[in-house]
């Protein structure tokens, strides 16, 4: 069974999203009122200038990190990718066409939100929260094909395509 990444994933990571900023609103309102006092006390004049500069930063380095997480552990399951960039996203494809059991692939899916959310835990730090709110919510894409992937048998095999991934059945 073929699955495409489409405009449907999208708009059940996009709610998805939205559902997670919901939780973790007065968190979210409280860490960006930190980041807004630091701005003020920035050399550099402007609060919306160095707030921009401080999140664009936040988001393009966490999402770096974040597809070379996916990389590494895909990796180590044996696959080869590719890194690259589309635009402003970073993305990570995995090309050598392996045949990831149903349980390789979740953790491929779900290990950058997993790993940096319990290293970054324990810090307690207004930018830490917020990669760590980001991060989940920049994830919704790989939970909700995380759940796709695990409504099919526990011996079923995946397979990475440019638009998705494929499902295989074994017996």
């Amino acid at each position: 069974m073929i699955y495409k990444v489409n405009y449907k994933i999208h708009v059940c990571a996009f709610i998805l999203s939205a559902i997670i900023c919901v939780i973790f609103f007065q968190c979210l309102l409280t860490n960006l009122y930190e980041m807004i006092a630091i701005c003020e006390l920035s050399p550099i004049k402007g609060i919306l200038i160095n707030y921009t500069l401080i999140s664009l930063t936040l988001v393009y380095v966490m999402a770096l990190i974040h597809e070379l997480i996916h990389g590494l552990v895909s990796i180590l399951l044996g696959g080869k990718v590719v890194i690259g960039f589309k635009w402003v996203y970073a993305y990570t494809k995995e090309v050598s066409n392996k045949h990831f059991k149903r349980f390789e692939y979740v953790l491929i899916l779900l290990a950058p939100v997993i790993i940096m959310t319990i290293l970054l835990l324990p810090v307690n730090h207004w930018i830490t929260n917020l990669v760590i709110i980001f991060n989940i919510m920049g994830s919704t894409g790989d939970i909700v094909m995380s759940l796709i992937v695990l409504k099919h048998g526990k011996n079923s095999n995946i397979i990475s395509n440019n638009e998705g991934f494929e499902i295989i059945y074994n017996k």
